[in-house]
């Protein structure tokens, strides 16, 4: 009986679809990583730094790693390496990351997340590499688009990531100067809809990928603009007149 119920209402009302989490990436449990503070004294880097891995359900909830096309369990807290490596890569580290806000933030010194942390994608490219630009890195879930969703924006931060939308790639516009930006991308198309967004670094890019959000335009936006297409229709008639 509780089974045939169930069925009815799944027919008559349909599932709920996937809604998008941690967009931006606030809902990190750094709990049970394992990291450290080390020190170094170099050109690169001249005070502590934080230094760690952890699992990805628990550092990027609802989001997926696939590092050179393998999906990947563990994820860097700062600038962390350890198990992220790339194959196509003879051993040299790319990864994903939570860059936390604070100053033990290695390499990326001087970004600044929105909030308590950001994504880290790291991909630097070496000449010795084999096939040098076949193998990329990116980060991805599945969940519905907001119905009236006009624009995917995100904070873009040293580089210029792909978007993935279904797995095609789509080159979003970057806004404003210097190394933060934000990105932009027409999502209109998809409003609605169930997709697989993901984000995605090819070699010779380190970036920094904060708050990503569906931009949907307000109420009052959207009159003023149902309102000025039936002025200008109006317009359009009255000079069809005869005099």
């Amino acid at each position: 009986m509780r089974i045939t119920i169930a069925l009815v209402g799944i027919l008559c009302f349909g599932t709920k679809a996937a809604q998008f989490r941690n967009l931006d990436f606030e809902a990190a449990n750094t709990n049970n990583a394992r990291m450290e503070i080390r020190l170094r004294n170099d050109q690169i880097i001249t005070k502590p730094y934080l230094f760690g891995t952890g699992n990805v359900d628990e550092l990027l909830p609802g989001w997926t790693v696939y590092v050179g096309g393998s999906r990947s369990n563990i994820v860097s807290v700062g600038n962390g390496f350890y198990e992220t490596v790339d194959p196509f890569r003879d051993g040299i580290p790319t990864h994903a990351g939570l860059l936390p806000h604070g100053n033990y933030i290695g390499t990326m010194n001087g970004i600044v997340p929105i909030g308590n942390y950001a994504l880290l994608l790291d991909n630097i490219f070496r000449l010795a590499s084999p096939n040098p630009g076949t193998a990329i890195i990116d980060i991805r879930q599945t969940g519905e688009v907001p119905a009236d969703a006009q624009w995917l924006t995100f904070a873009a931060i040293k580089g210029r990531p792909f978007v993935l939308i279904d797995g095609v790639e789509y080159h979003p516009e970057l806004l404003g100067e210097g190394e933060s930006r934000e990105g932009k991308l027409d999502i209109s198309s998809w409003a609605g809809k169930t997709i697989e967004l993901g984000f995605a670094l090819p070699f010779d890019q380190t970036i920094a990928i904060d708050n990503v959000a569906f931009n949907i335009p307000e109420p009052a936006t959207n009159l003023l603009i149902g309102v000025g297409v039936v002025l200008l229709a109006l317009r359009c008639c009255g000079k069809r007149r005869p005099i």
